[in-house]
């Protein structure tokens, strides 16, 4: 698992989203519940990790700018 800080602008998460980078996904994890509002988690399919965003307004921007920029939705780590 990658730790990252927060408070940082979301231009320096722009590798999720702008193809720099390849492999990154948000996992959908409460798929199984359609009655709840989507839960995603940030990971790499290609390296099997994950990115854990420690402040919660910037997490939510940068999984927001992923939707944004169409970044793949995956149900299962095993996607790929």
């Amino acid at each position: 698992m990658v730790l990252v800080g927060g408070g940082i602008d979301n231009c320096k998460y722009s590798y999720l989203w702008d193809g720099s980078c390849s492999g990154w996904v948000l996992l959908h994890i409460n798929s199984d519940k359609p009655e709840e509002a989507p839960r995603y988690l940030i990971f790499n399919v290609e390296t099997r990790r994950s990115l854990l965003i420690r402040d919660d307004k910037v997490c939510a921007e940068v999984k927001q700018a992923m939707l944004n920029g169409g970044v793949r939705i995956v149900t299962s780590i095993n996607e790929s």
